[in-house]
């Protein structure tokens, strides 16, 4: 019996200890927010992924590693601050209804999202502006993983 109780113990410790950081408290944000968005610029050759999990933690990949869909590296957490700007920049441009399609017409830019909130969960596939919002939700996301991996002595002016 006593064996029993102490591996129960040690799965409910361990269960407990996966789950990551706290998420910030950000009001007005849905709980189970969470999105990965994949930027593939033609003309440019630059390849981005970005991926925000629930609990607040970024993760980047660029180059090679986001052009073959490689698992992406932990940069930060956000803040309430940025939970609440994310939220902002996709209300503001109605992300959560986009509609792009099976075969955009790409002139430069692909974009893939794959976004949850408020329990539903929606795919975008679209090339260029056919989807407002899709550079500027990838301009504040880059925005954060840049001020905090670019902090290089010498480089950054830290």
């Amino acid at each position: 019996m006593r064996s029993w109780t102490g591996l129960l113990m040690m799965l409910t410790l361990s269960s407990c200890a996966s789950t990551g950081p706290a998420r910030p408290d950000a009001p007005g944000v849905p709980g189970d927010l969470a999105l990965s968005l994949s930027m593939k610029h033609r003309e440019e050759m630059r390849y981005a992924l970005i991926e925000v999990e629930r609990s607040g933690q970024l993760h980047f990949a660029g180059g090679r590693t986001a052009q073959f869909g490689l698992k992406a590296t932990p940069v930060m957490t956000l803040t309430g601050e940025q939970w609440t700007e994310l939220w902002g920049v996709i209300q503001q441009y109605n992300l959560t209804q986009a509609k792009g399609s099976w075969l955009p017409k790409v002139q430069a830019i692909e974009w893939d999202l794959d976004l949850r909130a408020n329990g539903k969960s929606r795919r975008v596939h679209c090339g260029d502006d056919q989807v407002p919002g899709m550079g500027a939700l990838y301009d504040l996301l880059f925005k954060y993983q840049a001020a905090v991996r670019y902090k290089v002595p010498g480089i950054s002016g830290n």
